[in-house]
């Protein structure tokens, strides 16, 4: 969009309405700032095509409805276009009850921030963790079956099938409410770390092909992800760890990068590793 303030009046030019509504952003910001707009030109446009937050739902901080809107306003605000919804225990699963948490929305609530969120040209885009992470569902007794090590609840197995047929039973809920959306991040990050595996996944590990594992498993979820007409997104720590691995994905699966400590830090470490 291209924004000029005169003497005149206010000229707010853009090719779509997508663009004048981000306009009408910048105005809003010069506004809270100085009160009387200064004279100027603005002439804006993003260089991201992703631009916006994640946010984790089972930390304990569900926010109500109304905050949720004011969260879409803000980003708005800001020129946002996504929001990375990390549902954890805070859907209102209904072929799965239990796992759902007193302080998820309901169903139709999802759908009402959905809209909302598009009206403003945000897309929600759903997370559920679908292989580690798996407290939130290794904490009921009725889903202890499907744990890699008894006792332990950091992970799901990924060589039992029954996992994979219960994680896209709680996909297809999500992506039915999540109906327009684009993609679908299906996590997969931070596995193998509980020092054991099950009967089936220890052979893989012995042969030194725990990548073969992951990627059997994460290649499945991620064809069927597809099937559903959305672009699976994967956490990429696992493929750093395992780059042969990736091969054996679909080309669709998008790769979503972090870092702990932020850019410094990396920087710092890939110095100190690389020279």
């Amino acid at each position: 969009y291209a924004l000029e303030v005169s003497a005149d009046g206010i000229v707010l030019t853009s090719a779509g309405a997508r663009g004048l509504f981000r306009g009408i952003q910048t105005l809003v910001q010069l506004r809270i700032q100085a009160p009387d707009l200064p004279c100027l030109r603005i002439a804006d446009w993003p260089d991201l095509p992703f631009r916006g937050q994640h946010l984790t739902l089972g930390s304990g901080h569900m926010p109500t409805l109304p905050l949720f809107k004011d969260l879409i306003d803000t980003l708005a605000l800001f020129k946002s276009n996504t929001l990375v919804l990390e549902y954890d225990d805070r859907f209102p699963f209904e072929r799965h009850p239990v796992l759902a948490n007193p302080d998820a929305l309901s169903k139709d609530e999802i759908r009402e921030l959905i809209a909302y969120a598009a009206d403003r040209y945000i897309a929600i885009i759903p997370l559920l963790d679908s292989l580690g992470h798996a407290e939130h569902y290794l904490k009921h007794p009725g889903y202890r079956h499907l744990a890699e090590l008894p006792g332990q609840t950091a992970e799901l197995c990924p060589s039992n099938p029954a996992t994979l047929a219960f994680i896209k039973e709680l996909w297809s809920e999500i992506l039915e409410v999540h109906a327009g959306c684009s993609h679908a991040h299906i996590t997969g990050d931070e596995v193998f770390r509980l020092g054991g595996f099950c009967p089936a996944c220890r052979p893989h590990a012995e042969a030194g092909r725990l990548g073969e594992l992951y990627t059997r498993y994460y290649a499945d979820l991620s064809r069927w992800i597809l099937e559903q007409g959305r672009r699976p997104i994967l956490w990429a720590d696992m493929a750093a760890r395992f780059p042969a691995a990736l091969a054996g994905l679909p080309r669709e699966v998008v790769m979503n990068d972090w870092y702990y400590l932020g850019m410094d830090a990396y920087r710092l470490s890939a110095t100190q590793v690389w020279g």
